[in-house]
C-alpha cells in the first residue's frame, strides 16, 4: 500500500477529529458517569445480581414455559432489570452513553 498526500491528510484530519471527540462534553460526561457507576457499591451489587439472574434466565429460556422455575425466574429477571434501570448511577451512565453515541453517529 502506497501512502499518498491525500491519504496522509485524511489520516491527520481523522486524528484531529478523534481528539476533538475525546475532549468533547459528551465524552467527558461519559467518563464521569462511568467513574461514578464503577464506584457506586449499590449499583455494582445490582449489576452483579443482574448478571447472575440473567444466567439463570438464559438457562430457563432453553426450555421455555416447560421449565419448572420459568415463572419465578422470569419475574425475578423483570424485577432486577426494573431496579437496575431505576438506579440513578445506571440511569446517568446510560444517558451519557446515548449522548456520546449520538455524537459519534452524527460524525
Amino acid at each position: 500500500m502506497f501512502a499518498t498526500i491525500e491519504s496522509i491528510l485524511l489520516l491527520d484530519e481523522a486524528e484531529q477529529l478523534a481528539s476533538l471527540v475525546l475532549k468533547s462534553e459528551p465524552a467527558e460526561e461519559y467518563r464521569r458517569s462511568f467513574y461514578r457507576l464503577k464506584n457506586d457499591k449499590d449499583a455494582q451489587q445490582l449489576i452483579s445480581q443482574f448478571a447472575k439472574t440473567k444466567d439463570l434466565y438464559e438457562d430457563v429460556q432453553r426450555f421455555g414455559k416447560y421449565h419448572p422455575d420459568y415463572r419465578k425466574i422470569s419475574k425475578d429477571m423483570r424485577d432486577i432489570k426494573r431496579e437496575l434501570d431505576l438506579n440513578q448511577s445506571v440511569f446517568n451512565f446510560k444517558k451519557a452513553e446515548n449522548e456520546l453515541q449520538a455524537l459519534l453517529d452524527e460524525i
